[in-house]
């Protein structure tokens, strides 16, 4: 297979990486609303900044999103200090909130987007100004942004940079010809490309100097480095694994090979799948018959460990599909019951929770043919097996992307029979259902409504703060 290079223009500087700055612990606020204007109070329930904003975020660190309602009716977006003054001006017609930093979006007069964004460790902001910015979850300060994209009759033609987001300095000028097909993101100091051209594919591993590692002949890498090591590929395909320096630990072997997660790997072989450690010992040989693309839980065909415990549907006997939660010893742990009414099917709701629970949900299917969640039951996963701690008993959980539910503060809140309560990990009341809506608790809080008015309640559930 030809390789083509990369043509580096320029290097500027080069940016240390690291794990994120602690920040100052900042007093803990929360958004309140009183005659249909919103602001913040403290944990005593003092308002804090008046109430004077559209829409109002919770802060994260020291910072929230705001919006303001402009005379056509849009909102626009601006982020505030703890003091309520404007760090971010609101003027911006969408702003996204990306852990470290947040992205500042706004349109130019031909109605394209623009990109730029507010770094939270020093407070630099960077106006709007590129055509894309890669706002992949990464533990580097280093961020790749497209500066100038043009079409020709070839592809794209793409001019990007690296650049520091602490400053807005540029730590390398890259050209691109061709359409990438993955940006890349640094992580754990490395950061994997790949780039679609006709002639061939590209890909390849940039350290911090900016410099493509070497591999054997014959070996690429695919994919991000993960827990120290990473895929490679050779010519015909097949999967091996690598540490990020091209050292290789397991030669192509394999049909395919997942990103490690918790001290595990899933790998394929012949349609089955398996487990391997980091150093590319079987675990669980390719055993499992498995089925691809289970998008309602966020995989698609990648499988990983959360929690001591990973999630995969596979094929039973005779066929039948099924879900099941594995342990890391390859041990299926729980697998979901086959049911004697054929419109009903049990499946997890979610990957699994800190302390090895998680949520399980029945889904009936409706006359008209739709499907719908009817009731979920919280279970304790254990290496043995599983328990049910609480039978289906509730009728939603909370709002979900069909990937993430966790305790906040040792509570949760769920819905029974139309109301919301919270209940502690072994599934028991703390705070009866008896609210329309309700959200996670933050330091010591949790906003809930009740009869159309909002409230934040302690632990007890008594109310701190009121909408009057």
């Amino acid at each position: 297979m030809k390789r083509l290079m990369l043509v580096w223009v320029m290097v500027l500087c080069l940016v240390p990486l690291g794990a994120w700055a602690e920040e100052e612990t900042a007093p803990a606020l929360y958004p309140i609303r009183e005659n249909g204007l919103w602001g913040y109070m403290n944990r005593a329930g003092e308002v804090v900044i008046e109430p004077q904003f559209a829409e109002a975020e919770s802060f994260t660190s020291s910072t929230a999103i705001v919006a303001q309602t402009q005379q056509n009716g849009k909102p626009v977006f601006g982020i505030i200090d703890q003091h309520g003054t404007p760090v971010v001006p609101i003027e911006y017609e969408q702003i996204e909130d990306c852990g470290p930093y947040y992205v500042v979006c706004d349109t130019e007069d031909l109605d394209e987007w623009v990109v730029g964004w507010y770094d939270k460790t020093s407070g630099y902001f960077q106006e709007p100004a590129y055509p894309f910015i890669d706002d992949t979850p990464s533990d580097s300060f280093l961020v790749a942004v497209d500066m100038e994209v043009v079409a020709d009759e070839d592809g794209f033609i793409i001019r990007g940079a690296y650049i520091d987001r602490r400053n807005g300095e540029i730590a390398m000028l890259y050209d691109l010809s061709g359409e990438p097909y993955s940006t890349g993101t640094f992580r754990e100091g490395y950061a994997y490309w790949l780039i679609e051209r006709e002639e061939a594919i590209d890909e390849f591993l940039l350290d911090l100097t900016f410099q493509r590692v070497k591999f054997p002949d014959g070996i690429w890498p695919r994919g991000d480095v993960r827990e120290g090591v990473l895929p490679i590929v050779d010519d015909k395909e097949l999967f091996g694994l690598a540490k990020p320096d091209g050292t290789v630990i397991l030669q192509p072997l394999y049909d395919l090979i997942n990103a490690a997660s918790e001290g595990r790997m899933f790998f394929e072989q012949d349609g089955k799948l398996g487990i391997m450690d980091l150093e590319g010992n079987v675990i669980l040989p390719a055993s499992l018959d498995w089925e691809p693309g289970w998008d309602d839980y966020g995989g698609g065909e990648e499988h990983f460990f959360r929690n001591g415990y990973a999630l995969a549907r596979v094929l039973g006997d005779g066929g039948t599909e099924m879900y099941v939660y594995l342990n890391r010893d390859g041990k299926i742990v729980w697998s979901s019951p086959v049911c004697t009414d054929e419109d009903t099917m049990i499946a997890p709701y979610a990957y699994v929770m800190e302390g090895g629970k998680a949520w399980i949900q029945k889904i009936e299917q409706q006359p008209d043919g739709t499907n719908k969640l009817t009731a979920c039951c919280l279970i304790q996963l254990t290496e043995d097996g599983s328990e049910d701690l609480s039978g289906y008993v509730f009728d939603k959980t909370i709002s979900s992307d069909g990937s993430v539910i966790d305790f906040h503060e040792g509570l949760l809140h769920v819905r029974q029979k139309g109301l919301w309560g919270y209940i502690d990990e072994q599934a028991q009341w703390v705070i009866p259902p008896q609210y329309d809506s309700a959200d996670n608790f933050r330091d010591g809080l949790a906003l809930v409504e009740k009869g159309g008015r909002l409230m934040y309640i302690d632990h007890s559930g008594t109310v701190v703060w009121e909408e009057k």
